[in-house]
């Protein structure tokens, strides 16, 4: 219609918020469809990984090695498939460790990631953090055991996605440990120790009748459901926290940018009553005046969907491989869902036009005659206004005052406008100091040794190796809590009374009494138990019921220990005095490698820490991007407002002698106590919106993380906002200086 000749002048006199508009949704667009679908595409092409290659859903070690035809009966008296998973583990001569793996054929099948398949004898498949952390290509040749092998590819396996040695082992680290697959022929031509457990798939649900079996039959000692374990099950619940904040942080940018938006329009109708009042004295139908206000919006809003949509799937893929990081996924096959494609262009236009159409809709309620009086569109003083004296106090504390108060809405778009920008990068120094705390109070602060290794079987009686006078012994023993919901797995350590080798204090820092049982917080907060409760433990082995009162919590916020005297612990479990599965060091032992389940040193636990929190600071990178462009957008439109609502006023300023510098230092730091204000709110809905991330995030770890902002962190991050703030401010003083004394009198009514 003939109206809309004037939106290219409309756009053009307001061009600053309709492109921070514009750059809002374009960034929410395209950060929900990159993290989307990089993490859906991820999980789907996983749970497709497990499916094709027939994922354990446990496996087992037996106190001896069972022949043929008795696996045979159990799978067909419990209908299920079980699988001699056999390795060797050869010592390279740069310290790490590569697990060689046959080709399975029933469970747990490799598939590959990138380059080929195994195609003749000398071909080797690696994993691809050994793979780059030896600096190795495809096609490269390394040498094990005196013979060259050919790196083909590299492998993925679906019960290790995440590529760690043990359970113990806190990240993945290709400078210490890998895993590959070579043929039949190549992996016998090695004379390393062969070592085994089983794999087990079920194909109904008999799992306890069939563990009841094998106790009947021998002794299982160590039984690990799919769910329970550390490489399968860390997965899983990193992945599905991940998938809900890919959607939650580009809504809080929508809601932020609808918020601007009805404020905005609010203010820009304001000026245009008589104008409106005009159009419907000459016959424009209220719903031609709406149509006519919201295409512009409307227009906006497709356009950054639309830029956001191509924005997004180019960063799709890195997003996509900043999110496996930490894991060994199988190749990933990104999806774009219809779905997904439809919520990225239409929920910004719905959002949009609502909170547009809101402040439109307000303003065609009012009687056509009251619009086209000249004071129509006048704000007028508001009760908290008149609260400020007229003469008493500074004049730039009463102007500062009167600014904040003459528009509400304004303000309160300031403060929650900085208040999300502070919540992004709050969150992204909580993710940061949380993790490093865990780490720390969870291994260095505990753990006091520089050599723990852990044995395949138990030692006991004549058959113990010898120990050394400093080395200390240690006690695990497994077990399973059981829920109505679900299954959780636990281990006991057993520990001296006066072991100097574990350090544990309770919630308060104090130290804890030795010889008592002693739950871990993160054992104690996932399992909600507490000093003085008694629980139900049934031990994998033997399937018996084990009671076991808990005595303390200690501050121990990773692992799924209970610790208890390593005497009392044989007791309960009818082991011979002095038997042990470990022992802690402060010097090398020489020890036989095929005795050795794993051996982990104090360097070892240093470097994971420095990578695990290394790795999350590609999270603290982004989000600090993220609240900059908040930041900038809401303060420069902010300001921009302020300053064409109080044109009248600067004009007059420097009518009264006002310098400009003067004036712009009045009138743009008004928002100060505002920018203060937000970033204080953010400090306590930071914390709390972070404590639902780590639940949901340690679903299937156990990790107790509290979201800790330290004086630190809440200093950089003022710091960082305060920048932004007076940046914007700098760039958005040269609309107050192109005000004129003329427009004073202009302006007159």
């Amino acid at each position: 219609m003939t109206l809309n000749k004037r939106i290219t002048r409309t756009f053009m006199e307001h061009k600053g918020f309709y492109i921070g508009m514009f750059l809002l949704i374009f960034m929410s667009t395209a950060l929900f469809l990159a993290f989307n679908t990089s993490m859906t595409s991820i999980k789907k092409s996983v749970e497709q990984n497990r499916l094709d290659c027939r994922m354990e859903d446990a496996d087992f070690t037996y106190s001896r090695l069972l022949d043929a035809d008795e696996i045979r009966s159990f799978e067909q008296a419990y209908d299920l498939d079980i699988q001699e998973s056999i390795y060797k583990d050869m010592y390279l001569a740069e310290g790490a460790t590569l697990r060689i793996r046959p080709v399975y054929d029933e469970i747990n099948l490799y598939s590959v990631y990138e380059g080929r398949a195994l195609a003749k004898r000398g071909d080797i498949l690696v994993d691809r953090f050994f793979l780059d952390a030896q600096n190795l290509r495809i096609g490269d040749t390394v040498t094990l055991a005196d013979k060259e092998f050919t790196v083909c590819g590299v492998v993925a396996y679906p019960d290790y996605i995440a590529t760690i040695k043990s359970a113990g082992q806190l990240v993945i680290s290709g400078k210490d440990f890998g895993i590959a697959v070579v043929s039949g022929s190549d992996y016998r031509s090695f004379t390393a120790a062969e070592r085994m457990n089983y794999s087990v798939k079920f194909a109904s649900g008999n799992e306890d009748a069939f563990r009841f079996a094998l106790a009947d039959a021998g002794t299982v000692v160590n039984w690990t459901d799919a769910e329970n374990n550390i490489r399968i099950s860390g997965f899983d619940g990193e992945i599905d926290a991940l998938i809900v904040m890919s959607s939650v942080a580009p809504l809080f940018i929508l809601l932020v940018s609808c918020l601007i938006m009805a404020v905005i329009m609010g203010r820009m109708l304001r000026k245009e009553y008589a104008y409106i009042g005009t159009l419907s004295a000459l016959g424009y139908k209220k719903k031609e005046l709406l149509a006519h206000y919201l295409l512009l919006p409307c227009v906006i809003s497709l356009m950054g969907s639309l830029c956001g949509l191509i924005g997004g799937y180019f960063l799709t893929e890195p997003m996509e491989g900043i999110s496996k990081v930490e894991y060994g996924v199988p190749a990933v096959t990104l999806f774009f869902p219809a779905r997904t494609l439809l919520a990225a262009i239409f929920l910004p236009l719905l959002l949009m036009v609502l909170a547009a159409a809101f402040s439109v809709l307000r303003a065609l309620k009012i009687n056509t005659a009251i619009l086209l009086k000249a004071s129509a569109g006048k704000q007028k003083t508001g009760f908290l206004t008149r609260l400020i004296p007229h003469r008493a106090g500074p004049f730039r504390l009463r102007f500062i005052c009167k600014e904040m108060l003459t528009s509400i809405p304004r303000s309160l778009l300031m403060m929650l406008g900085v208040c999300m920008a502070s919540l992004f990068i709050l969150s992204g120094f909580i993710i940061n100091g949380s993790v490093k705390n865990v780490m720390e109070t969870g291994m260095k602060d505990v753990y006091k040794y520089k050599y723990q290794y852990t044995l395949n079987v138990p030692q006991t009686g004549a058959s113990q190796i010898d120990v050394p006078d400093e080395a200390e012994t240690f006690m695990l023993a497994a077990f399973d809590y059981e829920t109505a919901e679900k299954t959780y797995g636990v281990t006991i350590m057993g520990i001296h009374k006066s072991t100097e080798y574990v350090t544990l204090t309770d919630l308060d820092g104090n130290a804890a009494a030795s010889g008592k049982t002693i739950v871990s917080e993160s054992v104690a907060r996932r399992l909600m138990i507490s000093p003085g409760d008694t629980i139900t433990l049934r031990n994998r082995s033997d399937r018996k019921n084990y009671y076991v009162r808990i005595d303390a919590v200690a501050d121990v916020n990773i692992g799924e220990n209970i610790f208890m005297d390593i005497n009392q612990l044989n007791m309960m479990m009818s082991y011979p005095e002095g038997t042990y599965i470990g022992i802690y060091s402060n010097k090398a032992l020489d020890l036989d490698k095929s005795m050795l389940l794993n051996t982990t040193t104090d360097k070892e636990i240093q470097s994971a820490l420095e990578k695990f929190v290394e790795t999350f600071r590609i999270f603290l990178y982004i989000l600090s991007l993220v609240a900059a462009v908040i930041g900038v957008i809401v303060i420069y439109t902010v300001t921009t407002l302020l300053i064409s609502e109080n044109s009248k006023n600067i004009s007059m300023l420097q009518v009264m002698g006002y310098k400009k510098t003067e004036i712009s230092g009045l009138l743009l730091r008004a928002n100060t106590f505002l920018v203060w204000a937000g970033f204080l709110l953010a400090i306590p809905v930071s914390q709390q919106i972070m404590k639902v991330f780590f639940a949901e995030l340690t679903s299937n770890m156990y990790f107790a993380f509290d979201a800790l902002l330290s004086v630190t962190d809440i200093a950089f991050g003022l710091a960082f906002i305060l920048c932004i703030y007076y940046l914007t401010l700098f760039f958005a003083r040269k609309k107050a200086y192109a005000i004129r004394l003329s427009d004073s009198l202009k302006s007159r009514e």
